[in-house]
C-alpha cells in the first residue's frame, strides 16, 4: 500500500501514484525474467491519501486515472483508483480511533495551526512539538526527528 499525506487537494494524485507503483514494480522485478512463460507475481497495490488541509473537503473521495482521459471510456483498459480520506477534526473518527499514530499526527497538526494564528510559524512548531512531547503525543518520533519535523512543518 502506498499512502500520502496532503495538505492541499491535488487531483493529480493518481498520476503520481502511477509513477510510484511503476518504479516499485520495476525494482521488484529487476531480477525476474518478464519474458518467461510463467507469471511473475507482484503485490497488489492500494492507494490512499490522508487529507489534512484547511480547504473544505468532505469525508472521502475517489480519484480515478480514467477521469483524466481525454476521451472517456466506459470500461477503461487502464485504471488506478486513489482513496482520499479527510483526517481533520470531525471526519473519519473511526479511522483515527483505530490508528493511534494518525490520531496523534492530527493532534500535532491542530496544535501547530492554532499556535500559528498568534505567533510566527517557527515558534508555533516549537511550542507544538514541546507540548506534544510533554503529553506523550508522537513522543518518540518527535524526539528522534525534531529538526526534520520542524523543517517539514514550516515548509507545509
Amino acid at each position: 500500500m502506498d499512502e500520502q499525506n496532503q495538505s492541499t487537494i491535488n487531483k493529480n494524485m493518481q498520476f503520481r501514484f502511477l509513477k510510484y507503483v511503476s518504479a516499485e514494480y520495476e525494482e521488484l522485478t529487476v531480477s525476474k525474467n518478464l519474458y518467461q512463460r510463467g507469471l511473475v507475481k507482484i503485490p497488489a497495490p492500494h492507494f490512499l491519501v490522508f487529507y489534512n488541509g484547511t480547504e473544505s473537503f468532505g469525508g472521502r473521495a475517489e480519484l480515478k486515472l480514467s477521469d483524466a482521459f481525454q476521451i472517456p471510456e466506459e470500461v477503461p483498459e487502464l485504471e488506478l483508483r486513489v482513496q482520499v480520506l479527510n483526517i481533520n477534526e470531525g471526519f473519519n473518527k473511526k479511522l483515527k480511533e483505530a490508528c493511534r499514530t494518525l490520531k496523534e499526527y492530527m493532534l500535532y497538526v491542530d496544535k501547530v495551526r492554532n499556535y500559528a494564528k498568534r505567533m510566527p510559524i517557527g515558534e508555533a512548531v516549537d511550542k507544538a512539538v514541546d507540548e506534544c512531547i510533554g503529553q506523550g503525543v508522537l513522543e518518540e518520533f518527535l524526539l528522534k526527528n525534531r529538526a526534520e519535523v520542524k523543517r517539514m512543518s514550516i515548509f507545509e
